[in-house]
Order: structure tokens, then C-alpha cells, then sequence
């Protein structure tokens, strides 16, 4: 006997979702309310909080991000996922737990022909081994979502082959800035390779360089985060378009940081305290942190006369 007032308390209260997100997992998986509490939802919520490794606080943002995660059978359906994830693929119940919260409908999918065959592509096709690809997953679990025929291999392919960073270059960037692989080619990647080769007219080559250096590039918008640092370089710091170019290839990593909160700041404490330097070595120290680093140096250095 299922009674939708005590599915939405249990949710609210004994889940943690709280008033608001009861109601947005009632909306989003109306079927809970057909759900029996004692039956069902409550014996779930303890294997997910005991069993599974979550806690209460991950397995209340699991439920959040993925209501239907009630629904899915403890036995049949959950434990052979959280075993597959804590022990043949070892990351262990806590890097299980990890995975679980992030990527909820990874307890829905299969282990034969969908979470298994994506790690031996990862392990073997990638070469990255099973701890690799164990890594992989644990930074990027959203990577157990994507299609390997459809998602996965074309994103290798396109960087390897059009972008031109060969496999190897390709599985590099992909393990430090995994999210790439849940972008759009066409809307996404190609954009940035295609304004850093032709708009800023660094070429093929300079833009595999700049992003190798900082493959974060790839995941910045190009008229919100690159193009204004371009424009910061080429106006206020007076080095012009070619000397934009030349710096960004000589330093990537300057695109990845704040023009406020960053450049600016850092560029105008290295101008006052050492007058001399030249630009490439300013430029240099702006990749540096400011409050970090460079003040308590300069600072004790002053101290020491």
C-alpha cells in the first residue's frame, strides 16, 4: 500500500532533500509516489547511505541529481555496479561512493555491455591500463555516460587526426582535462582550435602547442575568457597583435587565468618593484601567485635590504 504523503515526508526528511527537493524528485520521477515506504524506498536509501558507502549527505545529492536512482532493484541491480566499481575496476568502496554521487544512472547501466566495455576501451584502446582508466573515471565519472562509438572514439579521433595532436598527444590531454569529452566538436572544440590557429594566426602547430600547455583552453568560451585576454595583451599591455601571439605561445597557461584577479594585479607589482625586467620575464611572473608567492619573496628580500 503506497501513500504519496509518506513517500514525499521520507524524501524531505529521513532523505535530506528538504521541502523544495521532494517536490523536484516527485516532479522529475513521478513514479515515487507509487513507491511503498517501508517496502521499498527506505530499504534503498539504506543500501545506498550503509551498504553502497554514500553517507547520508552524498547519497541525498545522488537522489537530487537522479530520483529514479529509488527505483532502480538492490540486488539485482545495484550491487553488481558498486562491486564492479569498488572491486574489479578497485576504486575501492569510498571511490565507488565518489562515482555513485556524481553519475547516479551509473547503477542503471549494464556491466556487460555498457560500464565494462568502456573501461577496456579506456584501459586498451587508450593504452591507459586499468589503473588509468580507474583514474580516469574517478576524476571524470560522467565518462561512464558517454558512448564509446558515438562520444568517445570520434573526440580521440578529432584530436588526434584534425586537431593534430596524434594518439598519444590525444590521450594525454584527455586524461588531464577529461571534460573535453563531453564537449561538441562542431560547437565547442573546433572553435577554439580554429581562433587560435587562424584569428590569432598562430597555425596548426601553435595552436596544438597552446593547447597542450593549457588544455583547459579547450573548455573557456572564446568571446567571454580568450578573446578579451587577447585584447588585454594587445591594449594594455602595448604588445600589439603578433606580440599577443608570440607571448600566449611562449606562456599558454596565461589564458588560464583571470584578467582581474590575476594578470593585472600581478602585472602591475612586478612593473613597480622591478623596473628593469623585461617583458617576456613580467609575463613570465604573472603565471605566478601574487599573494602567494611573488609578495612574500619581495617582501622578505625588502626586509633583508
Amino acid at each position: 500500500m503506497c501513500d504519496g504523503d509518506a513517500v514525499f515526508r521520507f524524501l524531505a526528511e529521513e532523505a535530506g532533500l528538504g521541502r523544495a527537493g521532494a517536490v523536484k524528485a516527485t516532479d522529475g520521477y513521478p513514479a515515487l509516489h507509487n513507491y511503498n515506504v517501508e517496502g521499498k524506498l527506505a530499504p534503498t536509501w539504506k543500501f545506498l547511505v550503509e551498504e553502497a558507502g554514500l553517507g547520508r549527505e552524498r547519497a541525498a545529492k545522488a537522489i537530487a541529481r537522479w530520483p529514479h536512482l529509488l527505483g532502480y532493484g538492490v540486488e539485482n541491480n545495484m550491487v553488481p555496479k558498486v562491486r564492479y566499481l569498488a572491486e574489479e575496476l578497485g576504486l575501492g568502496k569510498d571511490g565507488a561512493a565518489k562515482v555513485i554521487t556524481t553519475l547516479p544512472q551509473v547503477l542503471g547501466l549494464s556491466v556487460e555491455h555498457n560500464i565494462a566495455p568502456k573501461v577496456r576501451y579506456l584501459a586498451e584502446e587508450l593504452g591507459l591500463g586499468r589503473d588509468g582508466a580507474a583514474k580516469l573515471i574517478t576524476k571524470f565519472p560522467s565518462v561512464l555516460g558517454l558512448s564509446v562509438e558515438d562520444n568517445i572514439a570520434p573526440k580521440v579521433r578529432y584530436l588526434a587526426e584534425e586537431v593534430g595532436l596524434g594518439k598519444g598527444g590525444a590521450v594525454t590531454l584527455i586524461t588531464k582535462l577529461s571534460q573535453v569529452l563531453s564537449c561538441s566538436v562542431e560547437e565547442n572544440i573546433a572553435p577554439k582550435v580554429k581562433y587560435l590557429a587562424e584569428e590569432l594566426r598562430l597555425g596548426r602547430a601553435g595552436a596544438v602547442k597552446v593547447i597542450t600547455g593549457c588544455p583547459q583552453v579547450l573548455s573557456y568560451s572564446v568571446e567571454d575568457n580568450i578573446a578579451p585576454k587577447v585584447r588585454y595583451l594587445v591594449e594594455k599591455v602595448e604588445v600589439g597583435r603578433e606580440g599577443a601571439a608570440d607571448i600566449i605561445l611562449q606562456l599558454p597557461t596565461l589564458l588560464c587565468l583571470s584578467i582581474e584577479r590575476n594578470l593585472r594585479p600581478t602585472l602591475r607589482f612586478v612593473e613597480d618593484n622591478f623596473l628593469d625586467t623585461s617583458l617576456t620575464v613580467t609575463m613570465s611572473l604573472a603565471t605566478y601567485s601574487l599573494a602567494g608567492r611573488l609578495m612574500p619573496r619581495v617582501r622578505l628580500l625588502q626586509r633583508h635590504g
